[in-house]
């Protein structure tokens, strides 16, 4: 047998990618579990208590996992994806959302 291959290293990204996510603020504690199930993929901080606009936090690396781990638990509770407002495209930054 060969030796087992090392997976390709990255580059380290410049800076973190964001989502928003609008949920029923009584499913937050049940979205932070959910979400603490993926072992770090990402983590968020609450915006809004009445609303529950939750901003995600996750490395721009893992953005296809975040999506399919939102997915997934859309299939448990409501939610809802929103784009961050400062999407980054080359060295500068347009705005996605004019308001929420």
């Amino acid at each position: 047998m060969g030796k087992a291959r090392r997976p390709k290293a990255l580059p380290k990204p410049v800076c973190s990618d964001h989502l928003l996510v609008r949920i029923n603020p009584q499913d937050a504690g049940l979205f932070r579990f959910f979400l603490e199930a993926r072992d770090g993929l990402g983590w968020f901080c609450p915006l809004n208590r009445n609303s529950a606009l939750m901003l995600l936090t996750f490395s721009p690396h893992q953005r296809k996992a975040m999506l399919n781990a939102l997915e997934e638990i859309s299939e448990e509770i409501a939610l809802e994806i929103l784009p961050w407002p400062a999407m980054r495209t080359g060295e500068k930054y347009d705005v996605g959302i004019e308001s929420f």
